[in-house]
């Protein structure tokens, strides 16, 4: 699969939404902890990288997740500028950071249903480079 993006930008992006499955997971006092991630074309002109999880979804409406200074994490843990920097690089990538709010949208592999893995689901959608 072949996109534009910047690299250490996207690494960063990629870096911070892991991150925050990670803690969501282990605040949930998840038992089995699962986090997937995996490419695809599916939504039309990106290649997309998706995460999910098993944890408890997001808490926030997504158009509010990604302001500045907004968080469900206790007040001593985050700042509530993670999801809007990645949405902030996303767009200075001409990419876009998208939650998918039904499961159903995205064609998970079999294990990632199987295992509940569709919870908080992101796609970083960057744009397909032209052949």
């Amino acid at each position: 699969l072949e996109a534009y993006f910047a690299e250490s930008e996207s690494i960063s992006v990629l870096t911070n939404i892991i991150d925050n499955a990670i803690f969501w997971l282990k605040y949930a006092r998840k038992e089995n902890r699962f986090i997937s991630i995996y490419l695809t074309e599916e939504i039309s002109g990106f290649v997309s990288i998706i995460i999910s999880d098993n944890g408890p979804g997001f808490g926030l409406p997504f158009d509010i997740a990604i302001q500045p200074f907004q968080t469900k994490k206790p007040s001593n843990i985050g700042s509530g500028l993670g999801l809007h920097v990645a949405n902030e690089m996303m767009n200075a990538m001409k990419g876009q950071l998208k939650l998918i709010t039904d499961e159903f949208d995205i064609d998970f592999p079999q294990a990632v249903r199987e295992n509940g893995i569709n919870k908080a689901i992101i796609a970083l959608c960057f744009p397909k480079q032209k052949k």
